[in-house]
């Protein structure tokens, strides 16, 4: 399964697949025992006819047992719930080899007195003596066939119940898992980018107050931006186009003329979604490992297109003219391939590449990013 797929699975494992509520869960229980136990009487009856037996007091004793094996069955349900916590589902099944005989027990002397104290004086059709004390023990021993049938399906959906809310459980662990690693990566990134502007400021402040303050403002309406970003996964490009353009004049506080950029965007990649920040990272990273290394600076060149249905987003900048003075630990990339790996598992991709003096970060982005609208940023 793609990661994309697990992804819309774990984001509607909390609304979709969410716990079933006790509510709905009886309401489905005493639906499906009336019908149970209404559709044994009918059997029953109908049976009984076509043995010949076709009078009121046979119709109400099927009733009267398919009641006392109604309430025989939820008063089984009720212990299973009882100590289901408790016990393993080896000893319940154990428990079932005392628990059965006698509830069909109980059920047949119910059933007797009930015929004897009841339905034979309100009917006055006695039934032969020979008769009920031969069949009391096949009545008993279908009673038990019936309530084992009842009880093993019972256990077998109580089980595969538990597993479903088992698998929601972790899908849901699964879910919140991933956010968090994703609100953890995005926090690095941030982080990384206010620490190199502050710094900036804190230089120009002394050179040029006025300029400080213009600058200062961006920073702000910036941090804004990334902090309404931070609530979804996904901007369009063309909000991380204005993202990044102001991360350019905040690098400009430092770089000047030494830092220039070109803009190669193809109009329908616009609405395009891509990753909020990962334009922004690759930025930095030229910068910190390009222009910065280079005594005159040098252009960054941006493009995105379309290929193959797919998002190509390339930066690309001059080589460094000698080591970095910017180590680092290589934080920012190597979160934007987290993020992707997060999001798209190996459908999306970011590649560096060094061809003639020029390296070159390129962000392939799969179409399936795009099926969110750009108006519910």
């Amino acid at each position: 399964m793609a990661v994309s797929t697990k992804h819309a699975l774990l984001e509607s494992a909390g609304e979709a697949l969410s716990l079933p509520s006790k509510a709905p869960a009886s309401r489905a229980y005493g639906l499906t025992q009336a019908l149970v136990w209404t559709g044994y009487a009918l059997v029953n009856i109908a049976l009984a006819r076509a043995a010949g037996l076709n009078n009121r007091l046979i119709v109400a004793i099927f009733v009267s047992l398919s009641l006392l094996m109604f309430l025989s069955t939820h008063l089984m349900r009720a212990l299973h719930r009882r100590r289901a916590h408790d016990i393993g589902l080896k000893r319940q099944c154990l428990h079932l080899i005392w628990l059965l005989p006698l509830s069909a027990s109980a059920v047949q002397g119910a059933l007797y007195l009930i015929v004897a104290l009841l339905l034979l004086p309100l009917f006055g059709a006695p039934l032969a003596s020979k008769e009920q004390a031969g069949a009391w023990f096949v009545y008993w021993f279908n009673t038990l066939v019936v309530l084992g049938l009842w009880s093993l399906a019972y256990l077998l959906m109580h089980q595969l119940q538990r597993a479903r809310q088992a698998e929601i459980a972790f899908w849901q662990a699964q879910a919140q898992l991933h956010q968090a690693e994703l609100q953890f990566l995005r926090s690095q990134i941030n982080s990384h980018f206010l620490f190199n502007a502050l710094n900036n400021l804190r230089a120009l402040i002394r050179v040029d107050p006025e300029l400080s303050r213009t600058r200062l403002t961006q920073l702000a309406n910036l941090l804004r931006a990334i902090l309404q970003s931070e609530q979804i996964d996904s901007i369009s490009l063309r909000e991380e186009i204005e993202l990044a353009q102001a991360y350019l004049d905040m690098e400009t506080l430092q770089y000047d003329q030494r830092l220039q950029v070109q803009w190669q965007i193809a109009p329908e990649t616009e609405s395009m979604r891509v990753p909020a920040l990962a334009l922004q990272t690759l930025l930095e990273n030229a910068i910190k490992h390009g222009i910065a290394c280079r005594a005159r600076g040098g252009t960054i060149a941006v493009s995105a297109q379309m290929q193959a249905s797919n998002l190509q987003i390339t930066v690309s900048n001059p080589i460094a003219e000698h080591a970095s003075t910017h180590t680092g630990r290589g934080i920012g990339l190597r979160n934007v391939r987290a993020r992707l790996r997060h999001v798209f598992g190996d459908q999306a991709t970011l590649n560096l590449s060094h061809e003639q003096e020029m390296v070159y970060a390129r962000l392939h982005l799969p179409q399936a990013l795009n099926s969110v609208p750009v108006a519910q940023v």
